[in-house]
Parts: C-alpha cells; sequence; structure tokens
C-alpha cells in the first residue's frame, strides 16, 4: 500500500531500518539517500542505491550501486546489505554519514558564493583596460644610459611587410610567401646591430634558410 509518512514517522522509520533500497531510474538529487544516512546513527544501515540517482556521484562510494533494471543483481545487493559484515557497515556508513553532515545547504551556499566571486574577479581582469603607453622620451633616455641592451625581436610580421595569406601556415608556405624585411626597418635594425653596447636577437618560426635569403647583410651583426 502507497501512503505517504509523516516527518517524525519518517524519520523513525529511517532511524530502525537495515538496509534502505532506492531504485530510481531517473532523478535528479534523491534527498531519501540523504535523509537515510543522517538518520542513521549508531545502527550504521547499508544504503542500496541506483546508478542512475543524482545520489550516485556523491554517496556511491558508502553505498552499493545496482542498475534498477537488472533484478537480478538487485536481489544479490539485498542479500549482500543483509548478512555484510558488522566492519564493512561501519566503513560504508561512515564515508556517507561525513559527506552527508559536511556538505550542507550552507556550505554549499558559501561555495556558490565563493566561486561566482571569483567568476566576476576573472571577468573584471579580461576586460581591465590595456595600460597606457609607454611614456616614449623617458624611454628613449633610459635606452641611451643604460651599458648593456638587450633587444628580442620577433621576425614574422613585426619586421616583415604584411603578407596576405589565407589557411594554415607550415614551413614549406612560409618559404613560398617569400617574406621581406620592411624597408624602412633595414637601416635602424643594422645600426641597432652594429652597435656593440647592444645585443639584437631575431626570433622566428621560419627555417634558417628563409632567414639567410631575406637579411643576408645584416646576418653577420645579429643573433639568429
Amino acid at each position: 500500500q502507497d501512503r505517504s509518512l509523516d516527518f517524525h514517522a519518517l524519520c523513525a522509520l529511517y532511524a530502525v531500518t537495515d538496509v534502505a533500497l532506492v531504485t530510481s531510474l531517473r532523478d535528479g538529487m534523491n534527498l531519501v539517500s540523504y535523509e537515510y544516512v543522517a538518520c542513521q546513527g549508531s545502527k550504521k544501515g547499508v544504503l542500496i542505491l541506483s546508478e542512475f540517482a543524482g545520489a550516485a556521484q556523491s554517496l556511491g562510494a558508502g553505498a552499493i550501486l545496482v542498475n534498477p533494471w537488472n533484478i537480478t543483481e538487485v536481489a544479490d545487493s539485498i542479500k549482500h546489505a543483509l548478512t555484510m559484515t558488522s566492519d564493512e557497515r561501519e566503513k560504508r556508513h561512515r564515508h556517507n554519514y561525513a559527506h552527508v553532515t559536511t556538505h550542507t545547504a550552507q556550505d554549499w551556499a558559501e561555495t556558490f558564493v565563493c566561486e561566482l566571486n571569483d567568476t566576476v574577479a576573472e571577468a573584471l581582469m579580461r576586460t581591465r583596460q590595456v595600460p597606457p603607453d609607454l611614456p616614449s622620451r623617458t624611454a628613449i633616455q633610459q635606452y641611451l644610459q643604460s651599458k648593456n641592451r638587450l633587444l628580442i625581436l620577433g621576425f614574422n610580421s613585426t619586421l616583415t611587410e604584411p603578407v596576405e595569406s589565407s589557411g594554415r601556415r607550415g614551413g614549406d608556405q612560409i618559404k613560398e610567401m617569400e617574406l621581406k624585411l620592411h624597408p624602412d626597418l633595414k637601416g635602424p635594425l643594422r645600426a641597432l646591430c652594429e652597435d656593440e653596447s647592444t645585443t639584437v636577437i631575431v626570433l622566428s618560426g621560419s627555417d634558417r634558410s628563409v632567414l639567410d635569403e631575406v637579411i643576408p647583410l645584416i646576418l653577420s651583426f645579429c643573433d639568429l
């Protein structure tokens, strides 16, 4: 007979039950599993839980998980629960009881708010304004006053002229694009390489042979 129980009667039933059988075919949380574990104090009853229940993700380690469509498996699990040793019952109950008593609604709310605040902070960092440009006059003054200077320059798309290309760029494709050093940069780059106080390093994903063809005049001055 299907009938409902009031809260106190339901808690009493949970407390004296040796085995709780939950055979949900589909659900979200299944609070019955949590309520049963919470009411089991010193009795340490066994929870048989459907693997399709939402609670299986959190209480599965302490419960006996079953496929409710498999009648033989369910029957064997009931027998195993009723004949289980006290040590195994103790271990299973201890795991589930610790989870239920620590993962409370208050704990969930605090975790949710904390993660929400972290998300807001990350969003603010992503939308933060770009820092202002480096004052060119100050940068030039400090550059001239320094004794040892290291300049690391990217080659592709930085020192070269713009190249129109569609699709992915492989090593052979880069050669075919015939990269050329930007004409406005030939003089300044050579002057920097000839400066004994300045070390210039050019970084590129292109093959060395490609760079040898593009900048043969300054190859002996730069570290490539």
